[in-house]
């Protein structure tokens, strides 16, 4: 039986160098596959980065189809990948695309944003905060969202802002 698959496609603004189309792909009705394991290719050249595979969804054929990973050339100088991933959103799971993003900034960021948090999709998610990311030298927030925890006893510690001397670095957020 085929699922019905509704197609959404975001326009996400990052200025980098312009902005960066980053595409939420048709919702498939299953969870991907977990990410295929594999060495990091040890070529590493300087001011490259490694974009890591990740499973993509065949709206055809209706199954997930591997891409596998790839060197890319940095942006900016000290520029970091923030892979994308998968999320279990109420239409299904869509993929949430990477970007490039600097882990330091010359000053704090602005205070968090207050928002009201939408109803719990269901008894397996958590709610992620947003975040505010420094990115081609202006401050950007990143919306908070629901995410499905990866096990029931999961939890998840958000990512924060520390000083360090003279600018302030960024800690990924993490399940514990």
């Amino acid at each position: 039986m085929k699922a019905k698959v509704s197609f959404l496609t975001a326009l996400v603004t990052v200025f980098l160098a312009g902005p960066v189309l980053a595409q939420v792909e048709s919702a498939p009705p299953q969870r991907p596959p977990a990410a295929a394991q594999y060495a990091t290719p040890q070529e590493a050249r300087e001011g490259f980065a490694w974009i890591p595979g990740r499973w993509a969804w065949d709206v055809r054929q209706q199954q997930y189809i591997w891409y596998p990973g790839h060197w890319a050339e940095m942006p900016f100088q000290g520029a970091m990948w923030v892979a994308g991933h998968w999320e279990r959103r109420p239409v299904g799971w869509v993929w949430v695309s990477g970007y490039w993003a600097s882990p330091y900034a010359p000053g704090a960021p602005p205070p968090a944003r207050v928002v009201v948090i939408p109803p719990r999709p269901g008894a397996d998610f958590d709610w992620v905060a947003g975040y505010w990311r420094w990115v081609n030298n202006g401050w950007v927030w990143f919306d908070g969202r629901w995410v499905v925890r990866p096990s029931p006893r999961a939890r998840y510690v958000p990512g924060r802002w520390i000083r360090r001397a003279a600018r302030w670095e960024w800690v990924d957020g993490r399940w514990d």
